[in-house]
């Protein structure tokens, strides 16, 4: 892992979702990376955004694609519930 510099986790899914998240995270800050991911936002509360705050995350990507009933559609494999 020396020549790696950052690790981004990212993929098809949201990261926060992973029960063990920060611990990849802190684990990769321990050995010197710069850590990073994107997230739809909703799972952004305070105690999260502490966390990484806390911990030094050096990047916070947020999607934005399909941001309502009728763009997500264009941009998300899942059609869009009624009760969001």
């Amino acid at each position: 892992m020396r020549q790696v510099g950052l690790i981004y986790f990212q993929g098809w899914g949201e990261p926060l979702l992973h029960p063990r998240l920060f611990d990849m995270m802190q684990a990769a800050k321990e050995q010197g990376r710069r850590v990073g991911f994107t997230t739809n936002g909703i799972l952004l509360g305070t105690a999260v955004l502490e966390r990484l705050v806390e911990m030094q995350s050096d990047i916070l990507g947020l999607s934005v694609a399909g941001g309502n009933q009728v763009t997500m559609p264009r941009y998300g494999p899942a059609p869009v519930s009624n009760d969001c």
